[in-house]
């Protein structure tokens, strides 16, 4: 009984100390596909899947008041994995370029501390690299806020009798927000195919997995559409 406590209690750790898992689906033409030479008419929809969350260890400390009180650490945040046009002769490299937000600098700080891989059909795990990275954009913003502050005041000198009044302290706030976008590349040997039916992009770091499915298809049009519905 002890055994299976202890292996309970392991278990029930592990799964605490897991990353947090986020995700993202929709349906993007496929790589492979080629464009027709003087083709000016056949829909080209953007390859990209977007992840929007809120940055759930921002902590607000005061009242916010003013019209600055939605900081963008506050808002709902877009981070997007693409796969930008491409050339491919034989399916065996592919770049996916990504954007990731965090309001710790030190999370962002270099690309290349994130583990990236894609997952393929046929149950192969590619290793990603990062190929080049932009600097890391700062949106931290400062604004107003407000708390009531205690305020002690003597009422009887002789006992020592004091009251405590409370009243409205003009505070500043700030609202930590990083972000930073990088390409990494991926390369195996018939990595891609015209059967390749989806992959799925993975990033992970800092108790946080990123997983962006790509389901494809030979239709621009369907492909657009998609794109449509899940931009909105």
């Amino acid at each position: 009984m002890v055994k299976f406590l202890a292996t309970l209690c392991l278990c029930a750790l592990a799964a605490g100390c897991g990353p947090n898992v986020l995700t993202a689906r929709g349906k993007v033409l496929h790589p492979l596909y080629e464009y027709r030479e003087g083709d000016t008419e056949t829909a080209r929809p953007p390859r990209i899947l977007v992840i929007y969350r809120k940055e759930n260890r921002v902590q607000v400390k005061h009242t916010i008041v003013g019209p600055q009180g939605r900081p963008m650490a506050l808002k709902l945040l877009g981070e997007f994995a693409e796969i930008p046009g491409q050339r491919s002769e034989n399916g065996s490299g592919l770049f996916i370029e990504v954007l990731l937000f965090s309001n710790y600098k030190d999370e962002l700080k270099d690309m290349g501390d994130y583990a990236y891989w894609l997952e393929l059909t046929d149950g192969r795990k590619i290793k990603g690299e990062v190929h080049v990275q932009r600097g890391r954009k700062d949106h931290t913003m400062k604004i107003t806020g407000a708390h009531m502050a205690p305020h002690l005041t003597t009422v009887n000198k002789s006992t020592g009798e004091v009251k405590v009044y409370r009243h409205v302290e003009e505070v500043e706030n700030e609202f930590e927000l990083y972000s930073r976008w990088a390409r990494i590349v991926f390369s195996a040997e018939g990595m891609l195919t015209r059967g390749t039916t989806h992959v799925t992009f993975v990033v992970r770091g800092y108790q946080r997995e990123r997983r962006y499915r790509f389901d494809f298809t030979w239709d621009p049009g369907e492909a657009m559409l998609e794109a449509v519905r899940h931009e909105k």
